[in-house]
């Protein structure tokens, strides 16, 4: 689960969606085979784009933080910065906008946090500056905007200056939201039972966050092609789980076998060669 369906979730941006549609119809097993191999080399392609522009802008950021990052080049691919500033506004919790620099207009993506609406932000600056704006669309924390470009410095100064007035330092503070402690022992057949009413989860229906006290590690990997995932794992009171923490390898290092943390987890079945089993994916930890 975790391995194929990111690469056909990505294909359409790709465009590979039909190779993704033959892969999930074909009855030929050297085929999907093939098929899956080439998604693969695709996303591992893209990944290393990503990465790339990633180092990049990370080289410019500056201590002490902006309220707001934002950064651009004529080289950067739209459907890159679109993930890019997804992960950038998760890693520095703060609104980050990246954008395509072309001739005639300047192309972004935007991701925020919750207090800082993007559809309203926008709106205030086309009200002020009606002429900065091709296009805009989105929702409170997810937007595209295209802009002309002789009009940028304009639309980053007013950006900026909005950010200043609305963004209380105490919003930049990362706050996790748990909705219930939980033990291994409640995650029996009623919890599920329940637990699958809750779905389908996407925007406006997140995926619980769940809070489990005194699990002890007893391993500790680096996992994924450059080692830049977290897998633990656990064991709590002799129930035995594998936890993944994604983008968190750095953790590795903090976090000793044999050692106890609380975790801060979202749960997933995820179906393995006809057997189903539980994921949990790491959002936070402390010891």
């Amino acid at each position: 689960g975790y391995y194929l369906a990111p690469r056909i979730n990505v294909s359409s941006k790709l465009g590979y969606q039909n190779e993704a549609y033959q892969l999930l119809t074909t009855d030929s097993e050297e085929e999907a085979k093939w098929l899956a191999k080439r998604l693969d080399e695709k996303v591992r392609e893209r990944q290393k784009q990503i990465e790339v522009i990633e180092k990049e802008i990370e080289a410019k950021i500056k201590e002490p933080l902006p309220k707001i990052l934002c950064f651009g080049s004529p080289k950067w691919q739209l459907g890159l910065i679109a993930s890019l500033s997804s992960r950038l506004r998760e890693k520095y919790f703060r609104p980050v906008f990246l954008w395509r620099e072309e001739l005639t207009q300047i192309r972004g993506s935007a991701r925020s946090i919750e207090e800082f609406n993007l559809v309203e932000v926008l709106e205030q600056i086309k009200k002020l500056h009606p002429e900065i704006f091709i296009e805009f669309g989105g929702h409170k924390k997810a937007a595209g905007f295209t802009i002309l470009p002789q009009y940028k410095d304009l639309f980053l100064e007013t950006l900026n200056s909005i950010a200043e007035t609305q963004i209380l330092d105490e919003y930049l503070i990362p706050k996790i939201e748990i909705d219930a402690e939980i033990s291994p022992q409640d995650l029996n057949e009623k919890f599920f039972e329940y637990y699958d009413k809750l779905a389908p989860f996407g925007i406006g229906n997140p995926l619980p966050v769940f809070l489990m006290r005194h699990i002890k590690v007893k391993e500790v990997l680096n996992v994924g092609a450059n080692g830049n995932h977290l897998k633990l794992k656990v064991d709590c009171f002799g129930w035995h789980f594998d936890a993944i923490g994604f983008r968190k390898g750095i953790d590795s290092l903090k976090i000793s076998p044999d050692s106890y943390i609380d975790l801060v987890v979202s749960l997933k079945k995820n179906c393995w060669q006809g057997k189903e089993q539980l994921d949990l994916e790491i959002i936070d930890w402390k010891e």
